[in-house]
């Protein structure tokens, strides 16, 4: 009897030792560990008895009493647990997923940052330069205008002196001293026109040669050709000045078309772009026509600058043109699809719920349909900007719009071609 009691007790104690876990369990452990941590963290609500699953079957694990039992209920408190944190993950909790989610996280803010420094110079060219051309072309119209009275005025003055001119330039005295004739500097040829250069005031001995034109330089017609010559060479020095710019960001090589040599040097563009003071009065001059000579100088001088700007705007027209409607609607549909991606990432971060390989899927298909809103985006200008649009939004905002909500606009296209099948049947 004593031998068979001993059995049946050795028996009991091999099956109290007895340990069922499998090699899945300390997994199965270590998963709804982080699982509870998480959920705690979170605040998450999970059901009471969950914690205290938990820590029997660690417990009994540890002190190997693994039973079935334990593990039917660790398998419950996972699953519970899985269906109360949604979307998140055991795979979205893992470290290494967390670590993959902060890389690509990082990269794209480079490329994010890259773009930036690509598309804001490339904007600011685009912008001074349309404003050059389009201020060029302004002064263009304006000086257009001025040249043919400019023109007309300056002749009509000539035929003024040329009345005055028996009484302006009697034969100069004996007496008068020879340096009152070589005040003059050498007249520069330019552009076919002689350039007389600055003029000093009158001399002594030479008052009675200057005092009839001096009158006739003071009077209303003249003051009113002064200011119009004063406002054509104004025009004249700022269009040379922004044209200059203009040739530079259009990487234009030739700037003087004509090849004029008044554009060679610095004393020369001088000469030619500034008037010669005192303003229709030469107290020197030899030849009634050396009064005029300035203005007709300026309008010859103007020739030049005009085609060397009309040339540099349809360069700039065709190449910041091209720029404008092709590359930079991309890039910027392009940055809307980086803004985009960078906000999920960073939702995804703080909450755990970043997939690595959906992911990289979605975030490519995201950044090629961006490309394909940016090329097509200006197809679609007038549509998009009819009553009730963003009708006041430029290209450039409509493809970085269509970058970042590129399902509203594809759905914007599902329904305008819903809306042309019907058409097409009620017709």
């Amino acid at each position: 009897m004593s031998d068979n009691s001993e059995q049946k007790s050795q028996r009991e104690d091999d099956d109290e030792r007895w340990n069922y876990a499998g090699a899945n369990v300390p997994r199965l452990i270590e998963y709804c560990d982080k699982l509870l941590d998480y959920a705690s963290s979170c605040g998450i609500k999970i059901a009471d008895n969950i914690p205290m699953d938990i820590a029997n079957a660690r417990s009994a694990f540890a002190r190997g009493k693994w039973m079935a039992d334990h593990e039917r209920k660790l398998y419950a408190a996972k699953s519970a647990m899985t269906n109360a944190i949604k979307p998140v993950t055991l795979h979205t909790l893992c470290d290494s997923t967390i670590q993959e989610a902060k890389k690509i996280t990082r990269f794209y803010f480079r490329l994010t940052f890259a773009l930036v420094v690509l598309i804001v110079p490339a904007s600011m060219i685009v912008f001074t330069d349309s404003s050059l051309s389009a201020k060029g072309k302004e002064l263009i119209k304006e000086n257009d205008q001025i040249a043919l009275d400019l023109h007309n005025e300056l002749q009509n003055y000539l035929i003024s002196i040329e009345k005055e001119e028996p009484q302006a330039m009697p034969v100069p005295a004996a007496s008068t001293t020879p340096t009152s004739l070589s005040l003059a500097k050498p007249s520069v040829h330019t552009s076919g026109l002689p350039r007389v250069s600055v003029a000093q005031g009158p001399q002594p001995g030479s008052a009675g040669l200057t005092d009839p034109m001096l009158m006739l330089s003071v009077t209303p017609p003249a003051l009113e050709l002064k200011r119009k010559l004063q406002d054509f060479s104004r025009n004249n020095r700022q269009l040379y000045a922004e044209t200059k710019w203009l040739v530079a960001l259009t990487l234009h090589v030739n700037e003087n078309v004509y090849e004029s040599p008044w554009m060679l040097s610095g004393s020369t563009r001088r000469e030619n772009l500034e008037l010669s003071l005192p303003i229709l009065h030469k107290p020197v001059a030899t030849k009634s026509e050396d009064t005029i000579n300035d203005g007709m100088q300026k309008l010859a001088v103007y020739q030049d600058i005009r085609a060397m700007a009309q040339n540099a705007q349809r360069t700039s027209d065709i190449f910041w043109g091209a720029v404008t409607t092709y590359l930079l609607p991309v890039l910027y549909s392009v940055l809307g699809a980086l803004a985009f991606i960078l906000r999920e990432l960073t939702d995804q971060n703080s909450k755990k719920t970043f997939y690595p390989s959906y992911a990289r899927l979605a975030n490519r298909l995201r950044l090629l349909t961006a490309v394909i809103v940016g090329t097509v985006i200006g197809l679609f200008d007038n549509a998009l900007k009819a009553p009730g649009t963003v009708a006041s939004a430029s290209p450039l905002a409509l493809a970085f719009f269509g970058g970042y909500a590129a399902d509203t606009f594809f759905s914007f296209l599902n329904k305008a071609a819903s809306q042309s099948r019907e058409k097409d049947r009620d017709g």
